[in-house]
């Protein structure tokens, strides 16, 4: 940003100098000050404003060109500035002059001054307009009151010959493709051209490089054309300075949405370069800053418009998708269907896409989230949505297990809600997870950064691994309501369902039988007296119940929500063989809504007066709110296949009209937390310094602003405090074993390793043990890589003739004998942590190692068993582990490599006996 510059005056001599309007130039006149000067006075001309900073007072008058002269003091500072452009070279002058004690004149130091204008201006007030100079456009605040300027991802495709997003292209295929873009002008002013040795530089920083890309239309002989300045391939950008006032228009686009390592702030910067003499470099003298956020994707709730619906084609869903065009058409928006050909089979459209939308000040579009979990629609999104203003975003793991959790049946988002006096004026992202205690499943990692990265919808975490399919959609949804709170949350209830068929059987009614007309499985005389008398269903229930009420209290505390907010729509589950819960009867929660119509799917509960009595109660609570209920046959299409109405179709919906600019976080909204602030001694050691020794360095982290684990504290210590900390890093989910470091006295995985809270004791962090370091936390692995590589760890066949011509199958018994082997991620924690192998690694293979030749010892496939036990015959290889058991103890992955090396010494001592009997 524009500041104070420092220019060094020579006497005897003029020095040229541009000065750049807004800025001031500061000169040591005492320093410049030749030999005998006691004073000194100062001229200049009309378009220089200057002033004299000294510890005396002027001799005479006040007014610096007047003839004044000032003592010359140690400090004394010459400043001065222009308010206006030159309209030539070296237009205008400040000559000091400098005497000696009888007032003598002894010589002169001069300066030439061409002023400048250079202004990198955006939309920092959000306005639409580019102002000119904005005083807040190099920083970036949130709230109806922030300012800074915002960039859309251009996610979208205007190119209909390619399959690329226009974020990927580097290229400008239209003028539809400038107005995704935020746009950008650099203002300069001056005379006809720039002083010889003085260049204007566009740039970014590295850092950066694969989040922005910045467009300038180039003019060649046939046309505009528009090419990438600055982008991944490409840092800076030299300015052709055009003389005169020139505004120079370029188009910027965001490349990425903000995840977890990307918070998503962009910079681009100007900066005026001097050189003194050809072959020196240049370096800067000015520099000017913009600051852009680029815009989050944000989530739809239940409660906004629906514009399309979405459905695939089935052969067994055609009466369904009639009865859905049906409630389509009443709630007046359009029906896409996805046919077969692009379906492949596949009926689940809630699960394999979520649409949300990005917004800038200038421009809004659709924004379509791929999820990981891909069927036969996984190219539908890419295909079939992707295109002109509509927009296409994906996360995709890459260790982690993909699971049903990672389908987006498990991905719902609230209304705008206030909790506690803070307001989430977009509403609240729902996602299921394991329960905090256990170790289930749970949505990757890769995609809960990213939607926790877009900081407008805070996530929460519900429990909903007890399910066998695991959405939190089946067992919460909300609808819109017209009265003050504007919405109701549903939840599945086996305990109203209960209280509903006991009402009943009180009633006389315990005979009434459900099911009747069901097309699904053998329902035979399914009455609400046996249901009420299965013990066994009614144990489960309870479960049930619990659980959901377990999200029940989490969604009160985490929504604000009170009792009366909450529906509860009658429901009941069973247990499968694995203890995971499954709809009794179709789950009456997992509806589509529309506005005020909703297709729920149709339960089939006990048929009195010729209605369902489960119907008619569903319909006592939602219509008193002007709900209009519509009950859908989904039996044979998704229910029998453990889906209902919501997870075969999918809604995009309106925007909302709220900024999400305008969201007010921090100390904005609530009380800020106080710091947490914890000590981490870090071991340091860097081999290229001359003279370095090793040394614990301590950096203090807020642990409210950093993440649970010690790896997120040494990204964070990295990131901000200082950028010369080196370790080694990667999956983040203890999958690839790269950030071993003994932690806290103990060799485990800084990724998964979660940050003592204690903010009294200092977490010591050391390289694993006993290996030599090249650099900081960076342990040198060759020689565990080497031990490794000489076990041969790989499948070895005698009779190599059928190499890759048919599989080498194992029965199930020999496959499981792999587990709790094959896990091993080679992270050393295990080796490192043995006294057997500090004294002696060059020779004793490890436990790690260990437990790696005997995984391929004993698979079933391999042919050189007895050669790889031959290997390990001499006194070190195997002999050197004696039971310690710091491997077991220490495994990050829960692995017993000790077990390993016993069962080695076993197979050992019986070759041993076949080979002496031999």
């Amino acid at each position: 940003m524009p500041g104070d510059r420092t220019l060094r005056l020579q006497h005897g001599n003029r020095i040229e100098a541009l000065c750049v309007l807004g800025t001031c130039i500061s000169a040591d006149v005492y320093g410049a000050a030749p030999a005998g000067a006691v004073s000194f006075s100062v001229k200049h001309t009309e378009g220089v404003s200057v002033e004299v900073r000294c510890q005396s007072p002027a001799e005479v008058g006040p007014t610096p060109g007047s003839g004044t002269r000032w003592p010359l003091d140690k400090g004394t500072v010459l400043r001065f500035s222009m308010s206006r452009a030159s309209t030539e070279v070296n237009d205008n002058k400040v000559t000091v002059s400098f005497y000696a004690d009888g007032g003598q004149p002894i010589n002169q130091a001069g300066v030439f001054l061409t002023g400048i204008g250079i202004s990198l201006d955006v939309d920092a007030d959000r306005d639409g307009v580019v102002e000119k100079n904005s005083p807040n456009k190099a920083s970036w605040t949130w709230g109806p009151e922030g300012h800074g300027a915002i960039l859309l991802v251009s996610c979208d495709k205007e190119n209909p010959f390619t399959v690329a997003s226009d974020c990927d292209d580097e290229r400008v295929f239209s003028r539809e493709d400038l107005l995704d873009m935020s746009r950008m002008v650099l203002r300069t002013e001056g005379p006809q051209r720039l002083p010889r040795g003085y260049e204007i530089i566009l740039y970014i920083p590295v850092s950066e490089a694969d989040t922005v890309g910045v467009f300038y239309v180039q003019n060649p002989f046939f046309g505009q054309r528009y090419v990438q300045v600055l982008g991944r391939r490409k840092l800076y950008h030299m300015v052709q300075y055009t003389g005169g006032a020139a505004e120079l228009d370029f188009f910027v686009e965001g490349l990425r949405f903000p995840d977890d390592t990307f918070p998503g702030l962009v910079s681009i910067h100007v900066s005026l370069l001097e050189t003194l003499a050809e072959g020196i470099p240049h370096a800067p003298i000015f520099t000017d800053t913009v600051v852009f956020r680029v815009a989050p994707w944000i989530m739809t709730p239940n409660t906004l418009a629906p514009v399309n619906v979405f459905v695939c084609s089935m052969k067994d869903n055609y009466l369904f998708i009639k009865e859905i065009k049906n409630l389509v058409n009443k709630a007046g928006c359009e029906l896409k269907v996805c046919f077969g050909y692009i379906n492949r089979g596949d009926r689940w459209m809630q699960d394999e896409i979520e649409f949300g939308y990005t917004h800038a000040p200038h421009k809004s579009f659709p924004v379509v989230l791929d999820s990981p979990q891909d069927g036969g629609l996984e190219r539908y999104p890419i295909k079939d949505l992707l295109g002109p203003d509509f927009g296409y975003v994906s996360r995709e793991p890459l260790f982690e297990a993909i699971t049903s959790l990672d389908s987006f049946g498990n991905l719902e988002v609230s209304p705008p809600v206030t909790v506690a006096g803070k307001e989430y004026p977009l509403g609240r992202i729902l996602i299921g997870s394991s329960f905090p205690t256990s170790a289930g499943r749970r949505m990757t990692r890769v995609v809960r950064d990213f939607l926790c990265a877009q900081q407008v919808q805070a996530p929460v975490e519900l429990y909903s691994d007890w399910l066998a399919v695991g959405h939190v959609d089946e067992f919460v949804t909300f609808v819109p309501t017209s009265d003050k709170k504007r919405f109701r949350m549903l939840m599945a209830s086996p305990a109203a369902c209960y209280k509903l068929f006991r009402e009943k059987q009180k009633e006389g009614q315990g005979e009434a039988t459900m099911f009747k007309g069901y097309s699904g499985t053998d329902t035979k005389r399914v009455t609400i007296n046996k249901v009420l008398s299965n013990n066994i269903l009614m144990q489960q229930n309870q479960y049930v119940q619990r659980c959901i009420d377990w999200n029940r209290d989490v969604l009160k505390k985490e929504l604000g929500l009170m009792e009366e907010d909450i529906i509860d729509l009658p429901a009941l589950f069973k247990l499968d063989k694995q203890g995971k819960a499954v709809p009794y009867f179709p789950n009456m929660v997992t509806m589509i809504v529309l506005a005020k119509d909703l297709g729920i799917p149709k339960p089939f509960g006990p048929i009195m007066g010729g209605e369902c009595c489960l119907e008619r109660q569903t319909r006592c609570l939602l219509e008193p709110l002007g709900l209009r209920c519509r009950f859908l046959e989904d039996v044979s299409s998704y229910h029998g296949r453990l889906g209902e109405v919501r997870c075969g179709t999918n809604v995009q919906r309106r925007p909302f009209a709220f900024k999400w600019w305008h969201v007010c976080r921090g100390a904005q909204t609530a009380a800020a937390a106080s710091p947490r602030l914890k000590k981490f001694a870090i071991y340091r050691w860097d081999p290229d310094k001359p003279g370095d020794k090793p040394r614990m360095q301590t950096y203090e982290v807020d642990l409210n602003k950093c993440g649970p684990m010690v790896l997120d504290a040494l990204i964070k210590i990295k990131n901000e405090i200082d950028s010369t900390l080196t370790f080694r890093r990667s999956c983040r989910e203890g999958i690839c074993g790269s950030c071993a470091m003994n932690i806290a006295g103990g060799n485990t995985l800084a990724c998964i390793k979660k940050i003592d809270p204690d903010p009294n004791k200092i977490t010591k962090i050391y390289p694993l043990p006993h290996m030599y370091v090249v650099k900081d936390l960076v342990p040198d692995l060759s020689n565990f890589y080497a031990q490794y590589k000489s076990i041969e760890p790989y499948l070895k066949k005698k009779d190599e003739s059928k190499e890759g011509k048919e599989q080498y199958l194992q029965s199930i018994e020999d496959r499981q004998k792999l587990d709790g082997l094959y896990e091993c991620i080679l992270c050393a924690c295990c080796s490192t942590s043995c006294p057997s192998y500090w004294w002696n690694g060059d020779k004793y293979l490890g436990p790690a190692v260990l437990m790696q030749a005997y995984r391929w010892m004993i698979d079933s496939r391999d042919d050189y068993t007895e050669e790889r036990l031959a290997q390990l015959q001499d006194p070190f290889s195997l002999y050197r582990c004696h039971t310690i058991m710091n491997c077991t103890r220490t495994c990050p992955k829960g692995l017993n490599p000790g077990k390993a090396i016993a069962e080695i010494k076993k197979m050992m001592a019986t070759y041993k006996q076949k080979a002496t009997a031999a």
